[in-house]
Parts: C-alpha cells; sequence; structure tokens
C-alpha cells in the first residue's frame, strides 16, 4: 500500500492588491484575472519558506502543523509542484497515512520580515496582505522523483543537508517525502 499520485487540487486566493513587494522576486501584479490570481499564487508559495497544513485528526477537530516548503532547486527555479518533508513521528504524517486530504494555506506576511507588498506595519489579517489556501492530497513522492524532491528541499533549505539526521530519515521507507501539484487551469 502506498499513496495515489496527487489529484488536481483546487486554489482559493483570498486577497490580493496591487502593491510593490519586497521579497525575492518582484511581485506580481494582480488584475483580477484568473491568470492574475494564479500569478500570484504560485509566487507567494515560491517565495514562501514554510507553509501551514492542516490535516484531518482523530476526533472532530482539524490539526495544523508548520512544513518547509521548496518548489524548485533553489530562487530562479519553480516548478509547480511543492515539495516538503515529513518525519514518521510528526503527527502530521500520521493523518496523513489515514487520510492524504490538505489545507495548506501560505501568508506574504511571512515573507521579508513582513514587509512584502501590502503587509507593511499592519496585520496579516488586513486584506492588501496576499494569502493563498490550497486544498489537495498531499502524497508521497514517486520513488523516480525522490531524489529530485531532495534536491529541491535541500537548494531551498541548506539546513537539511547539514543536519545529518535528516539526509538519513529522507531516505527512510517510513518517512514521507510529500508534494502537492499547482495545476494551471484549463481554459
Amino acid at each position: 500500500a502506498g499513496f495515489v499520485l496527487v489529484q488536481p487540487i483546487m486554489m482559493k486566493f483570498l486577497s490580493v492588491l496591487p502593491m510593490v513587494g519586497v521579497a525575492l522576486h518582484p511581485r506580481p501584479a494582480y488584475d483580477g484575472s484568473a491568470n492574475g490570481t494564479a500569478s500570484f499564487a504560485r509566487w507567494l508559495i515560491h517565495e514562501s519558506d514554510y507553509g501551514v497544513v492542516s490535516t484531518h485528526h482523530d476526533g472532530p477537530a482539524p490539526f495544523g502543523g508548520i512544513i518547509s516548503v521548496a518548489d524548485g532547486e533553489g530562487s530562479e527555479d519553480s516548478t509547480g509542484v511543492i515539495y516538503t518533508f515529513i518525519p514518521s513521528l510528526d503527527v502530521t504524517y500520521q493523518d496523513l497515512v489515514k487520510n492524504p486530504n490538505v489545507t495548506i494555506t501560505f501568508s506574504e506576511m511571512a515573507l521579508a520580515g513582513g514587509t512584502s507588498g501590502g503587509c507593511l506595519n499592519t496585520t496579516a489579517e488586513n486584506p492588501p496582505c496576499g494569502r493563498v489556501t490550497i486544498t489537495g492530497q498531499l502524497t508521497k513522492v514517486p520513488d523516480g522523483k525522490v531524489d529530485e524532491a531532495r534536491k529541491f528541499l535541500f537548494a531551498t533549505h541548506p539546513i537539511m543537508r547539514e543536519i545529518g539526521r535528516a539526509q538519513s530519515e529522507l531516505q527512510s521507507r517510513s518517512d514521507l517525502v510529500c508534494r502537492l501539484l499547482l495545476e494551471k487551469k484549463k481554459k
């Protein structure tokens, strides 16, 4: 038994207003179109170091946790596939074994010390401060893509390479290197 490939996901774009961003790459202009929404979502996810993942947990309440993410090999490469590593001892891993359906949330407030876009001197809930919520299935990376996922995670989070345990855990069969696909909306 294993995890199935990622099913198409639904993106919900919560808020964006055009403002100049202070992040690694310029914040894309938002024009209210589907392409503008997708462009902003890809930008925010690529610029983000982490997201908040919510899983179905035992009992009536969902469970939220932090996951480090990578969507390509370093800052100049974005693939549209979100990769993360979740150790088998993590509650998120245990929830995913039972149900791979998740929601991952990213906030522009987490970028550039809270100075990106419309976030300066305000709160993350202020509408000009962009955020993206993605729902889908966080599933095991296929065997043929594990090396690529590891390369992307180490390029984005060099500390993972420095921590010897992380390297060996990434090679463990019981731990998950997960992915979530960001698919382009079909016309």
